[in-house]
């Protein structure tokens, strides 16, 4: 019978992230498959492991050996395409420009923000569910080109762009580190729909 499982992933060469679920059972068992990962970790010259922890998942920390911090979140923002925000017009004043969209067959689609001629900002959109929904990633404006509204005036366009195709929804992924795009898209109308914790895990075994 399933209790629950340990799942690990290597983003980088030294670093792991270990994601933790728990549906019931004996909680001891999956403490001990988790501090068992901890150490495969160390074997294996892992040097900086990190703890994913879904709220839902019920899974308390072990805390023999093992110490947490906690370091950031990952926020899974949605947004209703509805009406575009209020200050679509200022943010055309402000980030002016030209959008266009490039889209090839099976791949996603970019949208790009031009100024004198030149891509001051981009992000790509990719469908779901037969088109009632649709997720934004990759969102990138020119260091040069950065707080001056063009981030706000693409997305208010791609809002336009995808209630336009029949969209619902618009998703997108960001993280607490990301502190000015967290701020951007909540200030558009995103709101959390799935929140995940990020703990540096730190040994105090000797």
């Amino acid at each position: 019978r399933f209790r629950g499982f340990v799942s690990v992933f290597f983003p980088e060469e030294t670093t792991g992230e270990l994601t933790a679920a728990y549906e019931g059972g004996n909680e001891a068992e999956l403490n001990a498959l988790f501090l068992a990962a901890i150490k495969e970790c160390d074997k294996n010259g892992i040097e900086t492991v990190y703890t994913v922890v879904n709220p839902a998942g019920g899974f308390r920390l072990p805390e023999e050996g093992l110490s947490f911090r906690y370091s950031y979140s990952e926020y899974f923002l949605c947004r209703e395409t509805g009406k575009v925000p209020e200050d679509t017009d200022k943010a055309k004043a402000v980030g002016g420009g030209e959008v266009r969209r490039q889209e090839v067959p099976g791949e996603p689609v970019k949208y790009s923000l031009y100024a004198e001629g030149e891509e001051v900002t981009y992000c790509y959109l990719e469908a779901y569910d037969g088109g009632r929904g649709w997720y934004l990633y990759h969102l990138e404006t020119a260091e040069n080109h950065r707080r001056k509204g063009y981030a706000t005036r693409l997305i208010c366009e791609v809002l336009k762009e995808v209630a336009a195709r029949g969209g619902k929804v618009l998703r997108l992924q960001v993280s607490s580190r990301n502190v000015a795009a967290e701020r951007l898209y909540r200030g558009l109308g995103f709101v959390t729909e799935e929140q995940r914790d990020y703990y540096y895990t730190e040994r105090t075994e000797a």
